[in-house]
Parts: C-alpha cells; sequence; structure tokens
C-alpha cells in the first residue's frame, strides 16, 4: 500500500511496511473467530448442540483408548486420519479440557485463514476485494459448521500459508502439513506450484525449486509415518498406512454419499446447503461469470497480478467445490468456501460498480 495515503500508519518491518489498520483489520477477524467459537461453547455447555459427530464418537474415544495405552490405528483406536491430525487431537485430549481447546484451536485457524485469503489479495494489489472475502469467509464459516470440532480447519490454513510463503521449503513443509490433517489437500500441491512458479519475474530453475519443495515435504510425511512406528511399533505403522492411504479407493468408490454411491443422501446433503449458503453462491457465481468474461471490476490498482490471482480464486473454487461431490457433508464445503468467498467479494465489487455504486 502506498505509505502516502492518508489515515494509515505504518511499521517498518523487515524491509516492507506493514499498516496498523491491517493488523487491526487482522485481529477482528481472529476475535470474530474466538467469539464464533466462544458461542459454541456456551451452547455445549448448557446442552443446547453437542460434540461433532466424528469428535464425540471417534476422536476423542481414540485419544482416550491412547492414553490408556491402545496403540494408535490398531483396535480400539482406529481412525482414517493421517498421523499430524492424530497426534494433534491426542495432545488435546492430554489438556483434559477437550472441547474448549479443541474449539480455540480450529478458531485460531480459521481465523488465521482469513487473514491468510486477506493478505493474498492485498499483495496482488486488490486490498477492498480481500476485505470482503476474508470477511465474507469468517461469517460464513458458522453456516457449514467450520467453527465445530473439524479437522479441515487446521488443512484449509495450512494450503493458505502454503500459497502465501515465497520460500520453496516453507511452501513444501506448510504443504505436507496440509495432507497430514486432510488427504484431500494432496490435490493441492499442484496449485501450490502453479502460483509460486507462474508469473515469477526472477530466474528460477523449475527443477531446483521442485527439490526444494519436495525433500522438506517428502520428510515432513515420513517424519510423521516414522512416528507412529518408532511409539506403537510395527502393527501401528502398518495400520497408519492402510487407514490413511490403502482404504481411499473404497472411500471413493464403496462409501457413500457421493454422486455415485448413495446419490439420495448426496442430494440431501447438497440441497441443505445450498439453501444456507444461496447469498454467498449467487454472488460467487456473478463473481465467476464477471472473470469468465473479463468484466470484472477491480479499481484497486494491482495491473497484471489481478488477472494471476483471479485464476487462482477460480480455479480453486472449481477445484475444491468438486469434492463436494464425494461429500456433501457441511465442514467438507470448507475446503472450496476461501475461494467461493473471493469469488463473490469479485461479484459484489463488479455488481456494486454495474449498479453505480463502487465498493
Amino acid at each position: 500500500m502506498p505509505s502516502s495515503e492518508p489515515s494509515t500508519l505504518l511499521l517498518q518491518r523487515r524491509g516492507y511496511l506493514t499498516p496498523y489498520r491491517q493488523i487491526a483489520f487482522g485481529v477482528g477477524l481472529l476475535v470474530l473467530t474466538v467469539a464464533q467459537a466462544s458461542v459454541r461453547y456456551f451452547r455445549l455447555l448448557t446442552g443446547d448442540t453437542m460434540l461433532h459427530p466424528d469428535a464425540r464418537l471417534v476422536w476423542q474415544p481414540l485419544a482416550r483408548a491412547v492414553r490408556n495405552g491402545a496403540a494408535l490405528y490398531v483396535d480400539p483406536a482406529v481412525d482414517n486420519k493421517p498421523p499430524l491430525f492424530e497426534f494433534f487431537n491426542i495432545l488435546v485430549a492430554a489438556t483434559d479440557a477437550y472441547a474448549f481447546t479443541f474449539l480455540l484451536c480450529v478458531a485460531l485457524a480459521n481465523g488465521l485463514s482469513a487473514v491468510l485469503l486477506y493478505h493474498l489479495f492485498v499483495r496482488n494489489g486488490m486490498r477492498r476485494t480481500g476485505i470482503l472475502a476474508a470477511t465474507g469467509f469468517v461469517l460464513v464459516v458458522p453456516l457449514v459448521n467450520g467453527h465445530a470440532v473439524n479437522v479441515r480447519s487446521f488443512a484449509v490454513c495450512a494450503f493458505l500459508f502454503a500459497l502465501s510463503v515465497r520460500r520453496a521449503e516453507l511452501a513444501g513443509t506448510a504443504s505436507a502439513v496440509a495432507i497430514l490433517f486432510s488427504q484431500y489437500l494432496v490435490i493441492g500441491v499442484p496449485v501450490v506450484c502453479w502460483w509460486a512458479l507462474h508469473g515469477r519475474t526472477e530466474d528460477v530453475s523449475l527443477r531446483r525449486w521442485m527439490i526444494r519443495f519436495a525433500v522438506p515435504a517428502v520428510g515432513v510425511v515420513a517424519a510423521a509415518y516414522g512416528t507412529v512406528l518408532v511409539i506403537w511399533g510395527w502393527p501401528s505403522f502398518v495400520g497408519s498406512l492402510y487407514w490413511s492411504l490403502g482404504v481411499a479407493e473404497q472411500y471413493f468408490t464403496a462409501y457413500g454419499p457421493s454422486l455415485w454411491v448413495g446419490q439420495r443422501a448426496w442430494r440431501v446433503y447438497t440441497f441443505d446447503l445450498v439453501g444456507r449458503l444461496w447469498p454467498l453462491l449467487l454472488l460467487a457465481l456473478a463473481g465467476a461469470v464477471a472473470i469468465v468474461t473479463k468484466r470484472a471490476t477491480l479499481p484497486d490498482g494491482g495491473g497484471m497480478r489481478h488477472g494471476r490471482l483471479l485464476s487462482l480464486v477460480g480455479g480453486a473454487a472449481g477445484l475444491f467445490g468438486a469434492l463436494l461431490f464425494v461429500r456433501p457433508y457441511e465442514t467438507y464445503w470448507l475446503y472450496s468456501l476461501p475461494w467461493v468467498a473471493g469469488l463473490a467479494a469479485v461479484g459484489i465489487r463488479t455488481v456494486g460498480s454495474g449498479l453505480g455504486m463502487p465498493i
């Protein structure tokens, strides 16, 4: 942002300028997500709601079994999530304040995701659009139960971090963390690589960048599964590979609801969520049409950077939105929600401009 802009106070940070109001906006996003978690926790205390079924029926009992001496990934401590999430789940259970700690961590992950989404727009000269996207994301999170105990908030946060860093090593590490919370984020790796390499002005060797990206990513994955082997032994290691990787084909071909297995249930879940989110989805559709037809109105400045970011937003929305054909459950919408919110922000600005009300 230009330092001459009025009402903007600046902090010098490692060679670039960070406006106070950007920091305040980020803090506001975090406060809002913590407030959402606080309301959720109060409802749990009063019996007005219950823990997410995955947490109540699988994750908390698994953590309890491991603490009582059971081996992870061996009956009765069996789950299909990757090791890093299981480690996190066990650590949260060790606090003896499972719901409070987990909800707080989910809130911070959602808030940080909103901040990272906002700065992704800011760095590409689209500050106002970023404000709308980040705010929309945070406000809609409760509608998809994303403020409840879930795994996807952490995976999405790590993925957005991978897109936000410039160093290949950090991008690779963050991508591996995302995958080790949710296997779905494997499809995000090509997105991270494209984003990092497309349009870079400096001379970058593709082979060298890919090696710097892949080595720490593979190292983090190997360390996670290796930890299972060291702590719980060979049966747990084999179980970790089977439950987090080996059942993947059945997950897509045998278990429902998906568009091809249990279509009726898939329609019920999908129509329910579309009914909740239709204003956001309608604005996102307007944004997508504006991008495809090259009529998006984004008077922020930024020139050629706009097109690259719009390609990322539109492509990621379509890619992660396709996961809803596999599972239409509420929290699965979190994968695409930042990008849908980004499209909606573009739609708001374009529609507003068309009505003579520039936003």
